[in-house]
C-alpha cells in the first residue's frame, strides 16, 4: 500500500510540475500557482483535526 501512495505521490508530483508552466501561459503565474497551494493548506487542516482529536493523545501515547 505505501508503495503505491508513493508512486501516485510521485506522478502527481510528476504532472503538477509539466502542467504548471502551460497553465501559466494562459493565466499568469500568479493564478496558476493558486491550485498548488491546496495540498498544504488541506495537510495542515488534517494535522490540526487530528491533534484536536482524543485518538491523537493514543498515538502520541499521551504527548503532544
Amino acid at each position: 500500500m505505501l508503495a503505491l501512495q508513493l508512486a501516485l505521490g510521485f506522478a502527481l508530483t510528476v504532472v503538477s510540475i509539466r502542467l504548471l508552466p502551460l497553465l501559466a501561459e494562459v493565466v499568469g503565474w500568479q493564478p496558476a500557482l493558486v491550485p498548488l497551494a491546496v495540498g498544504p493548506i488541506a495537510g495542515t487542516v488534517a494535522m490540526l483535526r487530528l491533534r484536536a482529536s482524543p485518538a491523537a493523545l493514543r498515538l502520541a501515547n499521551g504527548r503532544r
